[in-house]
């Protein structure tokens, strides 16, 4: 061959790459890797911001993105193109667990000190990947072994492992106790500010704080933290108020106790006292709470789920706590509280399990009497807008991450449906039927 030969195939080879894009050779994790487009055609797009349904529409996701969503009409798969049915079904974006704790995953109850950190070792690969399965593309540990986490956040954006986005807040904040696992001590102001700053520097997504820093010393936690953009989310310290928590800036609160700690001071008290704080929220002072709450812009994870069971042999009157809780997780959204879809996820030995889990609390979102499509957005949008992801993920539109679920039934009619699984993409990878069905292989009740 000539040389003008050569360099005629080498010129043609070149329009055709620049025309069609990089190809890959099978992905480890997906079906293809992200440079070759999916289609989703003929779908029902749910906009989880109202709640709306627009059918027979064709969503292509290529490079990791949403490239465009347009009438199926309007729209020919090119054969270069993987082609998914979505006739007859409903496609959502990627769900969010807001609360998780990956590093807990393997070890056996009662390990509770650092001592026992270099014996166990957690395989993260299993609960990552369920999540996936079960359509969970984002979440939010809430206090971990952050090197361990990140190590696996790399081999996830290698495509060496299936699972979701990880935001990680490392270790939590806390004051001195017995059960120091994965824990950063303070008992004053600057050794508060201290830790904030190691955690900056470690490069944490944001802070976890728990229930015994010392009253005196968070003010000058949150007043660093803002200084240096880290969002802070958590439990109520001992001695504080959630209404002081929106004060110094805090994002977030969890769990369907913090009312009650919030009222109490702490998590002791008699029943009365505890009956005391329940009445409290139904009052003017309550509604005034709750207003705070909202205008302050704080989020709200009551992990519901987690709270469900470990209720057998407590009696009268304390398992009344079981109704009050759910009671006041229902009046916080009532009155303008935004709520966030989260589970506690921790170890394999407890009662929420990975996905799973998640849809069984929006299951109970809805029981508390939010409407499916709010349900859904307490998985999808809210935690994208309350963790400042709102740009890159919790909607279907042209330019965000690639992160969809497709169901085989409509969740705004049925919130069950969204177990009802067919195909996740998660970043620009597909995991069809079988993959899904070999990383839920593991599945525990």
């Amino acid at each position: 061959m000539c040389r003008s030969d050569v360099l005629a195939v080498a010129r043609c080879f070149l329009a055709i790459l620049i025309i069609a894009g990089p190809t890959f050779a099978e992905d480890q994790v997906g079906e293809r890797y992200e440079g070759n487009p999916i289609a989703i055609v003929d779908v029902t797009v749910i906009d989880v911001s109202d709640g709306t349904a627009t059918p027979h529409q064709s969503v292509v996701v290529r490079y990791g993105r949403i490239a465009y969503v347009k009438p199926a009409g309007e729209f020919d798969t090119p054969g270069w193109m993987t082609e998914v049915n979505g006739g007859g079904r409903f496609l959502i974006p990627g769900l969010w667990d807001a609360h998780v704790h990956l590093s807990f995953w393997d070890e056996p109850e009662g390990e509770g000190s650092t001592a026992d950190s270099e014996s166990v070792k957690n395989d993260y690969g299993e609960v990552l990947g369920r999540l996936a399965a079960w359509g969970i593309t984002s979440v939010r540990d809430m206090g971990g072994d952050l090197e361990a986490i990140d190590d696996w956040r790399g081999r996830i954006d290698k495509g060496e492992v299936a699972g979701p986005t990880v935001l990680r807040a490392g270790p939590y904040i806390d004051g001195p106790k017995e059960n120091d696992r994965y824990r950063r001590f303070v008992t004053s102001s600057d050794e508060a500010r201290d830790a904030v700053r190691e955690l900056d520097e470690a490069g944490v997504d944001l802070l976890k704080i728990h229930s015994q820093i010392p009253a005196e010393a968070m003010p000058a936690l949150a007043k660093e933290a803002k200084k240096r953009g880290l969002r802070i989310g958590g439990h109520v310290p001992y001695g504080t108020s959630i209404g002081e928590l929106v004060d110094w800036g805090v994002s977030t609160v969890e769990h369907v106790d913090v009312f009650f700690i919030s009222r109490l001071g702490s998590r002791q008290g008699t029943f009365e006292d505890w009956k005391a704080a329940y009445d409290w929220h139904f009052t003017p002072e309550g509604d005034k709470l709750f207003e705070k709450m909202e205008a302050g812009g704080m989020w709200y994870t009551p992990t519901l789920a987690i709270f469900d069971s470990g209720w057998d042999g407590v009696g009268e009157p304390w398992n009344k706590l079981r109704t009050w809780y759910r009671d006041l997780a229902g009046l916080a959204h009532r009155k303008g509280v935004r709520l966030l879809a989260g589970t506690d996820l921790a170890r394999k030995t407890g009662t929420v399990q990975p996905g799973n889990g998640l849809h069984d609390e929006l299951e109970h979102l809805v029981d508390i009497g939010l409407e499916p499509w709010e349900a859904l957005r307490a998985a999808t949008l809210y935690p994208a807008r309350a963790f400042g992801r709102e740009s890159e993920v919790g909607a279907i539109k042209p330019g965000m991450i690639g992160d969809l679920v497709l169901l085989a039934g409509n969740p705004l009619e049925e919130i069950r449906e969204t177990r009802n699984i067919e195909a996740v993409v998660i970043r620009g990878r597909l995991l069809d039927d079988k993959r899904l069905s070999a990383l839920r292989a593991s599945d525990g009740p």
